[in-house]
């Protein structure tokens, strides 16, 4: 195997990680923005977002024609070609570096998720909370809470005749 193979990847994950850091920015400003309920700045990050997550594709293509192209210089399939068999085959330097820059992209991704996490409980209570407000306006049904659920109809005046 080459050493531009080996460099290749290494810097293929490091701009990768690069990548979702900015990700990572991003998914913590809409976290900051849903809290605020900044809509104007929720949508400037999705866009931004949108943009990223095309580049981050390319480099996760790239990352894989590499690996194509070191497993076929080794006569063996990609799939074979994977982080365990790739331990097997580098020397104890190459090893080091391929290990830590995918180390840390792990890292960022698990970041990543747990922020993720936190955006989409967010946006589940915004949801709970304009669902009830729609209720709430359109005199929807009271829920009242028994050993068996009870639905009672509110008497008073509607201030929308129907949901929107």
């Amino acid at each position: 195997m080459t050493e531009q193979h080996i460099k290749k990847m290494a810097d293929n994950l490091r701009l990768q990680q690069a990548e979702y850091k900015k990700m990572l920015e991003y998914a913590e400003g809409k976290r900051k923005a849903l809290v605020s309920a900044d809509m104007t700045t929720l949508e400037k990050i999705i866009n931004q977002e949108e943009a990223l997550i095309k580049q981050i594709g390319s480099l996760e293509l790239e990352r894989m024609e590499i690996q194509t192209a070191m497993a076929q210089r080794l006569n063996l399939t990609p799939e074979e070609l994977n982080w365990e068999g790739l331990k097997q085959i580098l020397n104890d330097k190459d090893k080091a570096l391929i290990s830590h820059n995918t180390e840390e992209l792990r890292k960022v991704i698990s970041q990543l998720s747990d922020v993720n996490s936190i955006n989409q409980n967010l946006l589940d209570q915004s949801l709970k909370l304009v669902k009830m407000s729609i209720n709430t306006m359109s005199g929807e049904t009271e829920k009242t809470y028994t050993k068996t659920p009870v639905q009672q109809k509110k008497k008073e005046g509607k201030l929308f005749d129907i949901k929107a």
